[in-house]
């Protein structure tokens, strides 16, 4: 997530599946670890804020590809993550795909800036770490 070296805009999906999860159980915390991401170039200075929606979990159409801040951020990153995320937002998210019977939770991640032309990448790579997604519940 970022931008590469001509300026495009990188935004980044990840998906999880939560079909293991009991239809009824309540969850009580949701937790992101991206602490082992990878970072290319100085995507947080020149990029701003790394925002992270919750990107219900379909078809991908344009609209999901937006492109500069929008309301409704889960969490938000001013530097990169030295420790494992977790907010009532992010469970609350969870839970909300669980009671619709969905079998998958997917995040979405993008800058506050798209791009910031300096002909060079600047981005998270958050593929290159072994990101963690822990959900505790009731049931």
């Amino acid at each position: 997530v970022g931008d590469t070296k001509s300026g495009t805009t990188i935004q980044a999906f990840l998906s999880f599946d939560i079909s293991m999860l009991p239809e009824d159980a309540v969850i009580t915390s949701a937790t992101l670890d991206l602490t082992n991401a990878a970072l290319f170039g100085q995507p947080f200075s020149k990029l701003g804020m790394l925002l992270v929606y919750d990107c219900r979990y379909q078809t991908l159409k344009a609209s999901d590809f937006a492109i500069g801040p929008i309301l409704g951020a889960l969490y938000t990153f001013a530097v990169p993550p030295s420790q494992p995320i977790t907010s009532n937002l992010l469970a609350k998210a969870v839970q909300e795909q669980l009671d619709a019977g969905r079998s998958r939770f997917q995040l979405r991640f993008q800058f506050e800036k798209p791009r910031f032309y300096n002909n060079q990448a600047d981005y998270v790579a958050l593929g290159e770490g072994r990101t963690r997604f822990v959900i505790e519940y009731r049931h």
